[in-house]
């Protein structure tokens, strides 16, 4: 359920969807020059934050991982 309404809250904020699988998704939004990311991971069991920016940066499209300024974000 919170998992809809922040993909209702990304898509009001004009967020478009890169890419998903069953846990995660991708969303990026561009104006002009400025480029931002988000990414919503449904999570079953609270982990470590290292281990779940390990699991969001394996599954991410090329599209993100390709770009600097999402490897700035994930670090």
């Amino acid at each position: 359920m919170i998992i809809d309404i922040m993909h209702q809250a990304l898509d009001a904020h004009k967020f478009s969807k890169v890419h998903e699988n069953d846990t995660t998704g991708f969303y990026v939004r561009e104006n002009g020059t400025a480029i931002r990311f988000a990414v919503l991971h449904r999570l079953d069991n609270l982990i470590k934050p290292g281990d779940l920016n390990a699991i969001i940066n394996q599954s991410a499209p090329v599209a993100f991982t390709a770009d600097p300024a999402f490897k700035k974000t994930v670090t």
